[in-house]
């Protein structure tokens, strides 16, 4: 918990004149000095600087826009805000104040004038450098995860048990490990990770120590399951699904199957699933145009979505539930929608769409969605979505993690290697 920050701002030219606004809760601040219809304005990261002090102006109203957002959210740096003619506008503060009578007094809503104020344009989408090499692959063989274990390290199975850590500087394999340890889908929950398929069995644990036995699964998984776990910090509880449509949910003490198969019926869809919200998880591949969300009392909500033409045929492809975003859904063709209290609402369009493999938060709520010939695309988290990434080869991306600022990418590639991607965060 950050303890309560304090604005100081000094409103004369004495330093015992003081004006003191409590900033507890807020993350940002935007001063602005408006002198009829010219502003200027100033940016302050509310987490690291305890008190801002500054003279207010014998000419200019001062007004204090405050955030809950930090400043990498709202699209702004810290200090001098540059302003243009045709940038985005400020976005509606959460808290505002103006400096008159040598007191802060609350406002309803900001001026006209302020509200009409725009800031210069600045890319803030990511930009990574990558480098490519490579490991060896077993015959038909294919990564069916990865995982980021910490800044440095994922984790990453294929389909013949075979299980590696992943480094920016290469693969080493776990030989350690049994062929026998379920590998088909893995979820990580507050460190712990869990394995599953196929069949019913279960293991938990973690490279570092080993695994153990876990329940086992009420009804066998096929050859391609997906499984998602709840939120860190949260309770404990897994979804799973696989190309049967079945669902199966465990409590943290036991499974229960609250979905029987259907089977995907859908053309170019697949079963996937993420957790929502405590008992309830999307699940993707009854058809084209919907999704369900189901909750662990078997209850099944029914969401559809309008996907716009496209030369060939598309469908809700993937779904993952992003840090500080919610549960992102993604068309073969990244089209992507967002879930949130208001229900479901449709993102911008983005210029390229490669298939959305892979939907993977990359930190400050935003979000890339791709992997088909080693193009992503990315979405801010204030709705901007950004010129595509590209640069990763012609080869399809089946395993993604982030690993700090950077990110590692296996691509299944056919042959007897893996072609492993390391990328460098440049901005």
């Amino acid at each position: 918990m950050r303890a309560a920050l304090i604005l100081a701002l000094l409103a004369s030219a004495s330093c015992s004149d003081v004006s003191f606004l409590s900033s507890e809760g807020m993350s940002s601040l935007l001063l602005v000095e408006l002198d009829g219809a010219a502003g200027n304005i100033n940016a302050f990261d509310l987490t690291t600087e305890v008190v801002v002090q500054r003279p207010a102006s014998e000419r200019a109203s001062t007004y204090a826009l405050q955030y809950v957002a930090p400043l990498d959210e709202l699209g702004i740096s810290a200090g001098v805000v540059a302003q243009g003619t045709s940038g985005q506008l400020l976005k509606a503060p959460d808290r505002q104040h103006l400096l008159e009578g040598g007191a802060w007094t609350k406002l309803e809503a900001v001026p006209a004038a302020i509200a009409g104020l725009r800031l210069e344009h600045i890319d803030r989408c990511a930009q990574f450098v990558a480098r490519q090499s490579s490991f060896p692959r077993a015959p038909e063989e294919n990564v069916r995860f990865m995982l980021a274990l910490d800044d440095e390290r994922a984790f990453a199975g294929t389909d013949n048990a075979r299980f590696y850590i992943i480094t920016a500087t290469g693969a080493t394999q776990l030989t350690a490990l049994s062929t026998a340890t379920p590998s088909l889908t893995a979820a990580m929950h507050d460190g712990e990770i869990w394995l599953a398929g196929p069949g019913r069995k279960v293991v938990r644990g973690h490279p570092d120590r080993g695994f153990t036995p876990a329940p086992p699964l009420p009804f066998a998984l096929g050859s391609s399951p997906h499984m998602d776990s709840s939120a860190e910090g949260a309770p404990l509880q897994l979804f799973v699904t696989d190309e049967t449509l079945s669902v199966a949910y465990f409590d943290g003490d036991s499974w229960r199957i609250v979905r029987n198969g259907s089977g995907i019926t859908g053309e170019r869809v697949q079963a996937r699933i993420a957790w929502a919200e405590p008992g309830v998880a999307v699940l993707t591949g009854t058809d084209r145009t919907k999704i369900i969300e189901i909750d662990s009392s078997g209850f099944e909500r029914v969401a559809h979505f309008e996907i716009p033409l496209r030369p060939s045929p598309d469908g809700v492809w993937n779904v993952a539930r992003v840090d500080g975003v919610g549960v992102i859904v993604a068309s073969r063709y990244n089209v992507v929608f967002r879930r949130d209290a208001m229900g479901w609402s449709r993102l911008a369009l983005p210029l390229l769409t490669p298939v959305a493999d892979v939907i993977t938060g990359i930190g400050g709520g935003s979000f890339m969605a791709g992997g088909q010939d080693g193009i992503f695309v990315e979405w801010r988290a204030d709705g901007e979505v950004c010129k595509p990434l590209t640069g990763l080869g012609v080869t399809t991306a089946h395993a993604f993690a982030m690993l700090g600022d950077g990110f590692v990418q296996i691509a299944d590639t056919p042959g007897d290697s893996y072609s492993l991607w390391v990328g460098t965060r440049i901005r």
